[in-house]
């Protein structure tokens, strides 16, 4: 797909090896209903899902939520976090407050390097370039 950051990928088998099979001269000629849709619409799922993103099951957003920039904005410092699952950016001044997946904040204290974020009854400190997992606790007096 030109000038997109899509990337086609086409897969064939062209070797099987079961070294436990009792057949080991052909595969089996049965027919598996395992994944027999009624149409070819039914897989459509399949074909459109990512392998390269965050999904497929249960994952924590926080891992995919970095603290991609620290800037000021008519002097006013910012905070940019870039969600990787969607790809979207979240822009935070003091005293705003944000949601990622499960994990709850409000950003208290911008540093050129660093932000510190509350969540419930903890103080985090985040560094520039890591994710919300990655954040260390802090007490609440800093």
């Amino acid at each position: 797909m030109a000038n997109s950051d899509a990337l086609d990928i086409s897969l064939a088998i062209e070797a099987l090896v079961l070294p436990r099979a009792e057949r080991q001269e052909q595969l089996s000629r049965e027919s598996s209903e395992r994944l027999a849709g009624e149409s070819l619409e039914s897989y459509d799922e399949i074909i459109d899902r990512n392998l390269f993103s965050a999904g497929g099951g249960m994952f924590d957003a926080a891992d995919y939520a970095y603290l991609t920039a620290i800037l000021e904005v008519g002097d006013i410092p910012e905070v940019w976090f870039t969600l990787r699952t969607s790809g979207k950016i979240i822009k935070l001044r003091n005293g705003q407050d944000f949601e990622v997946g499960e994990f709850h904040g409000v950003i208290v204290e911008i540093d050129s390097q660093d932000v510190v974020i509350d969540s419930g009854n903890e103080r985090w400190l985040l560094t520039l370039g890591k994710n919300l997992s990655q954040a260390t606790s802090i007490p609440p007096e800093f």
